[in-house]
């Protein structure tokens, strides 16, 4: 468990443990131990206070970095393969 912050855009494993003021349900909430993959994504432009936030599935708002504690970040994955159709004229070539 890493008390230093995410400073680039990604997926990361986290564990929250509290949420911003203002967050719906905020008084329902209950720090668990729990990992899971988070999203942090740019808010603003750099070099302001909130230009990382944390998007956390459920959960309708973005969150503060400090509302978590941080493990790795998660490799991206290869991007998905793109299916193209083929027009009528390669379509009636195969046939």
């Amino acid at each position: 468990m890493s008390r230093v912050f995410p400073t680039d855009p990604g997926f990361y494993w986290a564990l929250q443990i509290a949420v911003d003021p203002g967050t719906r349900d905020a008084d329902e909430f209950e720090p668990t131990q729990r990992w899971e993959v988070v999203e942090v994504f740019e808010n603003a432009f750099a070099g302001e206070p909130e230009h990382l936030r944390v998007f956390v599935l459920g959960v309708e708002a973005g969150q503060s970095l400090a509302n978590f504690l941080w493990g790795p970040v998660i490799a991206s994955p290869f991007p998905p393969t793109v299916l193209v159709w083929p027009t009528a004229e390669q379509r009636e070539a195969r046939s």
